[in-house]
C-alpha cells in the first residue's frame, strides 16, 4: 500500500517522518507519495538516523521530487541511542517544502 493508494492527492499540509524513512527501501517512491498528499506549498519534517552518504543520495532524491530543503541539522549530540550506532551514521532534523 502506498501514500498516493490510501490517501487522496493534497490532503495534508504537514507530513511528519520520524524514525521511519531509513527503514524504507524505495525511498524514492516515499517521496513521490509524500508529494502526492501534501497540499501545494505543504512541509515534510523528517528527523532520522542516517550515514552521511546516503542523507546525500537522499537530499538529491527529494531535490528530484520536487522539494527544497528549508533547514536541516545534525542533531546526534542530543540524541542518547547514537551511542549504539556506527560512527558514520548522524541524527538528521529536517524541514521541506514543496516546490511551488
Amino acid at each position: 500500500i502506498t501514500l498516493d493508494e490510501t490517501f487522496a492527492s493534497a490532503s495534508f499540509d504537514l507530513v511528519i517522518l520520524v524514525q521511519a524513512a531509513h527503514a524504507v527501501v524505495e525511498t524514492q517512491r516515499l517521496w513521490a507519495g509524500v508529494g502526492h498528499v501534501l497540499k501545494p506549498s505543504g512541509s515534510l519534517l523528517v528527523a532520522d538516523h542516517w550515514k552521511k552518504r546516503r542523507w546525500g543520495r537522499t537530499l538529491e532524491q527529494l531535490d528530484d521530487a520536487g522539494f527544497r530543503c528549508v533547514w536541516q541539522e545534525d542533531i546526534s549530540a542530543g540524541i542518547s541511542e547514537m551511542k549504539r550506532l556506527p560512527a558514520d551514521m548522524h541524527y538528521i532534523a529536517a524541514h521541506f517544502k514543496q516546490n511551488d
